[in-house]
């Protein structure tokens, strides 16, 4: 009975040792330590460049917001100007609607001369 243990012991050990030897090295999951490496040193680059593309937009986004503000800034000039310019209108026309006839046309023959 010894001895078959023994024996059973010995069988295992050598598959085991030809397992190790043979069949373990083929294993694909084995060396891939390498493979992941060059995939993370890829992912970090790609993320790189994101990052530097973000930075290239945020550049462009300060640029372009400062137009804006200059724009906003002459066009509160400009709704300015024509708040006056339709203040001024709404006076002349609520004067020559007041007007007489005789005094629109004399106004208007005066403008001529």
């Amino acid at each position: 009975m010894k001895r078959y243990i023994g024996q059973i012991v010995v069988v295992w050990g050598a598959l085991v040792l030809l397992w190790f030897l043979f069949i373990r090295d083929n294993d694909p999951y084995i060396d891939r330590e390498a493979e992941f490496k060059q995939r993370i040193d890829s992912l970090r680059q790609e993320i790189q460049a994101g990052k530097a593309k973000i930075a290239s937009l945020d550049s462009a986004n300060h640029v372009l917001d400062s137009i804006v503000l200059k724009e906003k800034a002459a066009l509160s000039d400009i709704a300015e100007k024509a708040e006056e310019y339709k203040q001024k209108y709404n006076e002349e026309h609520s004067r020559i609607t007041n007007l007489s006839n005789d005094s629109i046309v004399s106004e208007f023959t005066a403008a001529f001369n």
